[in-house]
């Protein structure tokens, strides 16, 4: 792998953990190249990133995608800008991180017209939210590997899985019990079903809930 030196460091202190966490971040880079070929000038967005973006630091370093966006309320940027390129001499080119909820930066990442990936990897972010933060894309598709979250039961209305293109499967390589992989090919197909409000059944009928999904 050419791009093992710079994605490394990325990975140093996972200990015990490190053959799960690169398991997982390159599971999904390989299942996003299965789905969508090699990702040359597609923008990026892992949502749900850690402390240091390991899957965005994957998308980076092994394909040619446009631009990298990395976003996670617990980002330590000082590593990234700072001991990343002093200690490590690694210095990302189109590779942005955010320190943020996603929710905090709805409509606030410009894909420039480009097809547009984003990725879940056992991210806690809501589906909608990790969506949301992207606007101007030709494209968007989705990516996701849950871990403690739950998805909307809406995403898995028959219309909308084919409509949507939606794929799942497990996939063994990944070292982690919870290795389930969505795929939604055209995830705008879903947002718009993301922002109904959800219905329950209340005493024999339909009662609308404002809950965020």
């Amino acid at each position: 792998m050419n791009c093992a030196r710079d994605v490394m460091p990325f990975f140093i202190g996972c200990r015990k953990r490190s053959a799960k966490e690169v398991t997982e971040s390159f599971g999904l880079l390989e299942n996003a190249r299965d789905a969508f070929g090699d990702l040359r000038d597609w923008v990026i967005i892992s949502v749900g990133d850690g402390k240091r973006p390991r899957t965005g630091s994957a998308f980076r370093f092994a394909t040619k995608a446009h631009w990298v966006h990395s976003i996670d309320p617990e980002t330590d940027v000082t590593w990234f800008e700072k001991t990343l390129p002093e200690k490590f001499d690694v210095r990302p080119r189109s590779f942005s991180v955010h320190k943020n909820f996603a929710h905090e930066l709805r409509g606030a990442i410009n894909c420039e017209g480009k097809k547009t990936l984003v990725i879940q990897c056992h991210s806690h972010a809501a589906t909608r939210e990790a969506l949301d933060v992207a606007f101007n894309y030709a494209s968007l598709s989705l990516i996701e590997m849950p871990c403690c979250k739950k998805l909307d039961t809406r995403l898995f209305d028959k219309a909308l899985v084919k409509e949507a293109g939606l794929e799942t499967y497990s996939d063994g390589q990944i070292l982690s019990g919870k290795n389930q992989i969505y795929i939604w090919r055209d995830a705008s197909k879903i947002t718009s079903v993301l922002k109904q409000p959800k219905t329950k059944k209340v005493a024999g009928r339909e009662a609308f809930s404002v809950c965020p999904v």
